[in-house]
């Protein structure tokens, strides 16, 4: 074909052809708006998911000790070596936990149980109902019924895998804050927090606690309050009374080895004996036990 020819070839296309192929070109390199912000949108939770992986805890005890984690009212049994055990729940959302389970540690009827992630002691435990959903529990206390008894020392042995003293990597008391008056809260910033990693300290409280003798819950205390003098106030008779006792009691926090800690604990110097929160009382300790630990606690 001729140059003639092609030319007024294409004079002879129509116009409006041309511009409908010149719109679809041009709206082929531009993207709607919507697209750019929703491509952004999803640029941006992406980068907040995999943020949110990287902050959250790499482990079961990292994740149980955020500070995130509460316990609920309800509680439930657990055979444990002959013992029933009771368990509260706490308040972690069911596929939060999936990525923790690990062995499998009993099958109860329709329910089934299993140890957390890379653990083999019994202070947690993943429950796995049929529906398919996890909850998680953590122990309280044995349940006891009227007359029995069992020790602190059978505690650390069978829930926390504990056999001696060397099994503990800290003890930290802290004052009790029954009494919220000025007067109460001078006591307790006198006292202060105290953490106590000594070996030989510590296998000095081991001794003394592993043969507590403890009552189930909803006992009756066999201590006596005025048994020592332990008290900012001593110009009457009643220093023992209304939280001023606060300097004779301390809160006690065990860190072992294995990660787990057990805070439930109070010791008492006033009855010289232990309590736990719930009913929980012990024997009163012989004078040579409490005045090992009050050695060990600074309580004079």
């Amino acid at each position: 074909m001729k140059r003639e020819d092609i030319s007024h070839a294409v004079e002879d296309i129509d116009a409006e052809y041309v511009q409908e192929i010149y719109e679809t070109a041009t709206a082929k390199r531009k993207r709607p708006s919507w697209l750019k912000w929703g491509a952004l949108a999803a640029c941006l939770c992406l980068v907040v998911g995999l943020l949110y992986q990287s902050l959250r805890p790499t482990d079961f005890y990292s994740m149980v000790t955020s500070g995130e984690v509460d316990s609920t009212l309800t509680i439930t049994d657990v055979m444990i070596d002959g013992w029933t055990a009771q368990y509260t729940q706490l308040n972690v959302e069911s596929f939060e936990l999936e990525r923790y389970v690990g062995d499998m540690y009993a099958v109860e009827e329709s329910r089934t149980w299993y140890y957390p992630t890379d653990s083999t002691n019994l202070k947690y435990l993943i429950l796995k109902t049929p529906d398919g959903s996890f909850s998680l529990w953590s122990f309280a206390s044995f349940y006891m019924e009227d007359g029995e008894t069992h020790t602190y020392g059978d505690i650390l042995r069978i829930i926390y895998g504990v056999d001696g003293a060397d099994d503990i990597a800290s003890i930290t008391t802290s004052p009790s804050k029954s009494n919220n008056t000025d007067f109460g809260i001078t006591i307790q910033k006198e006292v202060g927090t105290h953490r106590y990693t000594d070996r030989k300290d510590l296998e000095i409280f081991f001794n003394v606690v592993k043969d507590v003798v403890c009552y189930g819950t909803d006992s009756e205390s066999k201590a006596d309050n005025t048994r020592f003098t332990y008290s900012f106030s001593t110009d009457s008779f009643d220093k023992l009374t209304s939280g001023e006792s606060t300097y004779g009691t301390r809160c006690i926090k065990i860190e072992f080895k294995n990660g787990i800690i057990l805070d439930t604990w109070r010791y008492s110097a006033l009855s010289g004996s232990f309590y736990e929160y719930g009913g929980i009382f012990t024997e009163p300790l012989t004078d040579e036990a409490v005045y090992k630990l009050n050695d060990i606690f600074g309580i004079y």
